[in-house]
């Protein structure tokens, strides 16, 4: 931080705002979010091999000047977890919980233990209503034309409540369809003969 001498800012960790030259900025996390606190272990928990499991954290700071939902991701390098090889996964959270649900996965054979007062995670502030925009700009899948006419077939004989799923399938599948009579190809790699034997005569 020796930048601040040279310039004379300052650093609140109190309102996690830098001043510079009287114009002051709200630190951000290292995925660009506005950042409000960090995430500790709040109880010491065991991790079963192979599994995921949710360990109880609270925030190292007050934030009661926060609102509305908060992400969990993880701290800068990963900390004791990445040490461990432990992955905790991003999660959208209320602010306004006493207990901040992190969900950790052991994928090692073996358990591991996470203790009390570690820290795990940051919590950034999330605008909502321009993530729900965002995602209304995202075109929905559709069927792909050469699939049109098999689902229209298909749907007179399968259950409406079920026509999404085979929506879903074709479009998941669509590579696996032949689009016209000259994609399917032909080969000589393999060769066999069928031996025919004359059945044998039989007295009646």
């Amino acid at each position: 931080m020796d930048f601040l001498l040279h310039t004379g800012g300052s650093l609140d960790f109190q309102t996690l705002t830098l001043n510079i030259k009287g114009e002051e900025t709200k630190c951000r996390s290292h995925f660009g979010r506005p950042f409000v606190a960090r995430i500790v272990v709040s109880q010491t928990t065991v991790i079963p091999a192979g599994h995921e499991a949710i360990v109880p954290g609270r925030v190292s700071t007050e934030i009661s000047e926060v609102t509305g939902p908060v992400l969990i991701e993880p701290i800068e390098g990963g900390g004791e977890l990445e040490v461990k090889g432990l992955i905790l996964a991003r999660a959208l959270v209320n602010s306004e919980s006493e207990t901040f649900p992190i969900r950790v996965l052991n994928p090692f054979d073996r358990e591991q233990k996470v203790q009390e007062g570690v820290t795990t995670a940051t919590i950034s502030v999330v605008d909502v209503e321009s993530m729900n925009a965002d995602s209304s700009h995202v075109k929905a899948a559709e069927i792909p034309e050469h699939l049109e006419d098999l689902f229209s077939r298909c749907k007179e004989n399968v259950d409406p409540k079920y026509h999404k799923d085979v929506e879903k399938c074709l479009i998941d599948f669509k590579d696996v369809f032949s689009t016209s009579s000259d994609d399917i190809g032909q080969t000589d790699i393999i060769k066999h003969i069928i031996v025919v034997i004359q059945p044998a005569t039989r007295k009646k």
